[in-house]
């Protein structure tokens, strides 16, 4: 029956066999996450609402829901997102990993290719051919042909029951984490900004994190390992967090402690002696000793 659960050959787990995908060659879709990105603007007598009316001391135009990361083009915030690239309101420009993290499905190809972006549309952003990759839409029109759109593929989205007009912006007084928490639905005589969230869903794919040998259905995973390293993970970022802040966490504490503790991994695209050739080849234990001194590396000790 379609409804039963079946093991998921690529990563040990279980899930409804209806989402697995008879063809060997697509990747089946068990990890996703949405990525949310909130439209900042305010609101200036004679001119309304723009971005441009975004005071110097304010979130930039696009930002995290707390507002602790901000980023001036969608284009900016959905890389620095998708791959936890980012350092808090800061142009500092830094190494940008895929960390296994994609916008699009597998397609059969390991990697992008340049033609699958309009040349049209190329010249709106960097010649960086992964990033025109992963910040294009599938054009319906053209015969899903990829082309590169303003927002990234990102769509205004409502959450149920949320305080917002028909178009998603919800308003406020300022952008005061205190007065964030009364919304309202339409502008009222002291509401001067407002903010509506965007969305795109990111995808995992282990073809961009791991060799081919590893990723394709293998009848030898052992899941106890695969949940082992799954609860050394959470352990040690719930510490890092943890050694960074005892009462709150912002996202820019957060998402650079993600990367990190990827990093320290160091499996796949990830190993920092460039052996891609035998990156299939890890020792558990030592990936388990980095998982448990990761706090300390990465934040330091706490002081008691």
């Amino acid at each position: 029956s379609p409804s039963q659960p079946t093991t998921c050959p690529r990563f040990g787990c279980w899930q409804p066999s209806a989402m697995m995908d008879p063809d060997a060659h697509t990747i089946c879709r068990l990890l996703e996450r949405p990525v949310d990105i909130y439209e900042n603007q305010r609101f200036w007598v004679g001119r309304g609402f723009s971005r441009k009316g975004l005071l110097p001391t304010e979130r930039k135009p696009y930002s995290t829901a707390d507002g602790s990361l901000s980023f001036r083009t969608v284009r900016e915030a959905a890389l620095s997102l998708l791959r936890y690239d980012v350092v808090a309101n800061s142009g500092s420009k830094r190494r940008q990993g895929r960390r296994g993290w994609s916008y699009h499905e597998y397609d059969g190809r390991q990697q992008p290719h340049a033609q699958a972006v309009q040349e049209t549309a190329s010249a709106l952003v960097a010649h960086d051919e992964d990033s025109d990759y992963e910040c294009s839409v599938e054009d319906g029109a053209d015969g899903g042909r990829l082309s590169l759109d303003e927002r990234c593929g990102f769509e205004v989205y409502i959450d149920e029951n949320a305080t917002c007009d028909h178009e998603g912006w919800s308003y406020f007084p300022d952008f005061n984490n205190n007065s964030m928490l009364s919304p309202n639905n339409h502008r009222g005589i002291l509401d001067f900004v407002r903010r509506r969230k965007l969305r795109r869903v990111a995808i995992f794919r282990p073809d961009f994190f791991l060799p081919k040998d590893v990723f394709q259905p293998c009848d030898f995973c052992d899941s106890k390992v695969v949940d082992d390293l799954s609860s050394a993970i959470l352990d040690a970022l719930c510490l890092a967090t943890l050694y960074v802040s005892r009462t709150s966490l912002t996202d820019a504490q957060v998402l650079p402690l993600k990367a990190a503790l990827i990093d320290t991994l160091a499996i796949g695209t990830n190993r920092p002696d460039g052996d891609k050739e035998h990156a299939s080849n890890l020792n558990i234990n030592k990936v388990k000793i980095r998982l448990t001194a990761f706090p300390e590396v990465s934040v330091g000790k706490p002081q008691l």
